[in-house]
């Protein structure tokens, strides 16, 4: 299922937004966003669901959880490869999201070109 989690104000509870089951065995690109007052959950670039989730964040001391939450049981276990991992200190529009599903390079504002994640993936792909 596409979901994204997130805890703000005190931390005292999980806001989190669902999307639809997603297909087995199938690539997909999936993208949450919060702007302080809504969570957003995209799958393949399309809005999937939109929740209310106000306040703050929350400054935690706890770890950053991608692809599972130890406090959320088995329903929050990614069963799959998790391939590119970015993280912005802005909100997303549509448009980004959408730059995003055809490859983080043209989202970023640093060129990734011969940097060693770039390196490392054109030599995964060569094998």
């Amino acid at each position: 299922m596409a979901a994204f989690h997130i805890r703000a104000a005190n931390g005292g509870g999980k806001l989190e937004v669902l999307g639809d089951e997603l297909p087995a065995k199938e690539w997909v690109h999936l993208v949450g966003t919060w702007d302080g007052s809504q969570l957003h959950v995209y799958v393949n670039g399309k809005l999937q669901n939109s929740e209310d989730a106000k306040g703050p964040p929350w400054a935690s001391p706890e770890e950053v959880y991608i692809g599972a939450d130890p406090g959320c049981g088995k329903r929050c276990q990614w069963n799959g490869i998790i391939d590119e991992v970015v993280v912005f200190n802005v909100t997303l529009t549509d448009d980004d999201v959408t730059k995003l599903g055809e490859g983080i390079e043209g989202a970023l504002a640093v060129d990734a070109a011969g940097k060693i994640a770039t390196t490392w993936g054109s030599l995964k792909s060569a094998q």
